[in-house]
């Protein structure tokens, strides 16, 4: 594969999809976030108004359903792995963008490096999805 189709169909094929998916990412974390805390302040105001009402108890629901969805789902943590690899990939593209200025530049030598630094920390990242995708993965590590 030529450096410009690298670049272009691996680096920037994977910024555009991280920051394509980022932002849906964190539109359903706040979504789900505000919905619970509404809900939450809402509760007791019902429940004391409405006494005799199922309605305190659908909202405690839609409350309890809201946190339990954002936590399945990991929509905080999904946006901001998708937020933080774009902006690492751009980080490594412009550095590598920038140096090709200078004229002791190596093109052979710094494309690999860029290409070495992209393909290490994709793997990494795809781990860091397979930890977020298994079952307590997350737990496991916060007891370290």
């Amino acid at each position: 594969m030529k450096k410009e189709e690298y670049i272009e169909e691996r680096i920037k094929g994977q910024i555009k999809y991280f920051e394509k998916k980022s932002p849906l990412m964190k539109w359903h974390y706040y979504a789900f976030a505000f919905l619970a805390a509404v809900g939450a302040i809402l509760t007791p105001v019902i429940v004391n108004v409405a006494k005799d009402s199922i309605w305190g108890t659908i909202v405690s629901i839609v409350v309890a359903t809201s946190i339990a969805i954002n936590e399945l789902f990991k929509f905080k943590d999904k946006w901001l792995l998708y937020r933080g690899s774009a902006e690492y990939l751009n980080s490594l593209l412009y550095n590598y963008q920038a140096e090709s200025s200078y004229k002791d530049f190596d093109e052979d030598k710094e494309f690999r490096r860029l290409k070495d630094d992209v393909e290490s920390f994709l793997n990494k990242s795809n781990n860091e999805w397979r930890g977020l995708i298994e079952t307590g993965k997350d737990d496991k590590k916060d007891d370290k």
